[in-house]
């Protein structure tokens, strides 16, 4: 076996498109079982829908691993149950929620499948085998890797937005050392410090995957159309790519001013003034932020050593604060530049024709001319 090969005796088996069933090996001392079961099938159902095919509805048990698949995410977890069933993943959960130590479970047919527990009992609907199983193999892990990696992803994930047309917007670029994400009008870098291979753009469902994860990372594997992300107990998550070339960002993100720290009360400025914000634009004006040029109409925060005059979306501000420390500006275009412990980035600045637009929440839609690349 090479450095990174893991055991898929039982992986295999659930990729086959008639699994058969093998021997399992002597099960690990487990101290609640029905809830390792339970934190199992919870850790595939990223990879599942509550309604649609069944195959997005149901996850698969077969050879020691419970796996699940939407079509673009494939997430599988090693699980004691020596069953092969595709049970209604949903209801799975929300019967195992209802267990304490003691649970049975028993296969009743190819259909159902009991969970049973002191005077409780739930029989969950399952579904043909033959429509479940033959899910796409994990790639083998060929590169070390760590959580930092998930910890970056993190920093940057609440950019990428799954219902954008442009994939450019809708994922999030994994590269050595860095992983990024724009929505457009902001950018973000955060820093992971990993050699990995080329630029590999994820969709968000299995960024968001990666991030509710508690497992440690360890491994990764990769083609040109998929990766994988291997834990330290031997489950992945395995998310298909987005074919696309990522634009020169650099740029964006480059600037001559000098920066200086986030004022202390900055983000207070900004919590504090919000139910007063209207479309989502702030001013920074006379020494405050302010809600609207005209001062009279506007409620106002004052706060020191900000720029004179220029606006930006108050939504997008707020976002700077788990992650920025230090920030400068230029005016023209207006343009914030930030910096913190393991992200950079870039805000645009909203022009004086946003003013008259109802919300400028749609402002990364909207700006095409301007995206920072």
């Amino acid at each position: 076996m090479s450095e990174y090969q893991i055991d898929n005796k039982g992986i295999d088996n659930l990729f086959d498109d008639e699994p058969k069933r093998k021997t399992r090996a002597k099960k690990p001392v487990v101290v609640n079982p029905a809830q390792s079961f339970l934190d199992a099938v919870t850790f595939v159902s990223h990879a599942q829908k509550k309604t649609g095919e069944p195959s997005h509805t149901h996850c698969a048990i077969s050879g020691g691993y419970v796996c699940a698949s939407n079509g673009e995410l494939t997430i599988a977890a090693k699980v004691e149950e020596n069953i092969s069933i595709a049970p209604n993943t949903f209801k799975l959960i929300a019967a195992l929620k209802q267990v304490v130590n003691d649970v049975a479970i028993t296969k009743l047919s190819d259909l159902s499948l009991a969970i049973t527990s002191g005077n409780f009992k739930a029989v969950i609907p399952c579904y043909d085998t033959s429509e479940i199983f033959g899910m796409s193999a994990p790639d083998e892990p060929i590169a070390v890797v760590n959580n930092d990696l998930i910890l970056a992803i993190g920093d940057v994930i609440g950019l990428a937005n799954e219902t954008a047309a442009e994939p450019l917007f809708a994922g999030i670029m994994i590269q050595k050392n860095t992983v990024v994400a724009t929505n457009g009008a902001v950018i973000f870098e955060a820093w992971h410090g990993i050699d990995l291979p080329p630029a590999k753009v994820i969709p968000k469902s299995a960024a968001k995957a990666l991030v509710k994860c508690k497992k440690n990372l360890v491994k990764l594997g990769f083609s040109d159309s998929s990766i994988t992300f291997w834990f330290d107990d031997d489950s992945f998550i395995k998310t298909q790519l987005y074919k696309f070339v990522y634009p020169q960002y650099e740029q964006a993100m480059q600037t001559d001013k000098d920066y200086e720290e986030i004022p202390s009360t900055f983000f207070d400025a900004l919590k504090t003034i919000a139910p007063f914000v209207e479309g989502n634009k702030v001013v920074f004006k006379n020494g405050m932020i302010v809600t609207d040029y005209r001062e009279e109409n506007a409620s106002t925060y004052k706060i020191d050593s900000l720029p004179e005059g220029i606006m930006f979306n108050h939504k997008y501000l707020l976002m700077l604060k788990p992650v920025a420390t230090n920030f400068t500006f230029d005016d023209n275009p207006a343009k914030l530049y930030f910096y913190g412990p393991r992200t950079r980035g870039a805000v645009m600045g909203l022009s004086k024709g946003d003013l008259h637009k109802d919300n400028a929440e749609s402002q990364a839609m909207e700006i095409d001319d301007d995206i920072p690349f």
